[in-house]
């Protein structure tokens, strides 16, 4: 699981209260730290590999080069 604050790119790749929680906060953070033991740490691993993966990446920039170049 993931804590970080709501900036920059975060919103776009933390599932708040599904793979990690967005705070605004110190007082947030340290409350999600206690929440964090709560999520299931399966269907992380398996959001991560499925956004993460190395070869999905690549198959993605691949796509976006060639259509970029057509």
């Amino acid at each position: 699981p993931v804590i970080a604050h709501r900036r920059g790119s975060m919103p776009e790749i933390i599932d708040h209260g599904r793979t990690g929680f967005l705070v605004s906060s110190i007082e947030a953070a340290v409350a999600a730290t206690v929440a964090a033991s709560s999520l299931d740490r399966d269907a992380i691993r398996r959001t991560t590999i499925e956004r993460f993966d190395v070869g999905r990446m690549i198959d993605d920039y691949v796509t976006v080069y060639r259509a970029v170049t057509q």
